[in-house]
């Protein structure tokens, strides 16, 4: 479970969420101007491309993130390569 705190930095986790609010559970309303993210369903991998975060977006009335495919670099498709 991922959080965007009331800077709107993000991603923060349960341990960000219990520094501020220490004795946080599951249900429990969540500290003022935080926001529960949904995660993102990951996409089917592609052969020379990495999925990174991308930006948040409202869909349906969910915050959820978004994340985008990115051609790997010669260098990082060579690593890969040697490593299978």
């Amino acid at each position: 479970m991922k959080f965007q705190n009331e800077k709107g930095e993000f991603p923060r986790y349960l341990g960000d969420l219990r520094l501020v609010k220490e004795n946080w559970q599951f249900g429990d309303p969540l500290p003022k101007g935080w926001i529960q993210v949904s995660e993102y369903q990951m996409q089917e991998e592609r052969y020379g491309y990495v999925q990174e975060f991308s930006t948040l977006n409202e869909i349906e009335g969910n915050l959820t993130e978004v994340y985008k495919f990115r051609k790997l670099t010669a260098k990082e498709l060579a690593r890969m390569n040697n490593n299978v």
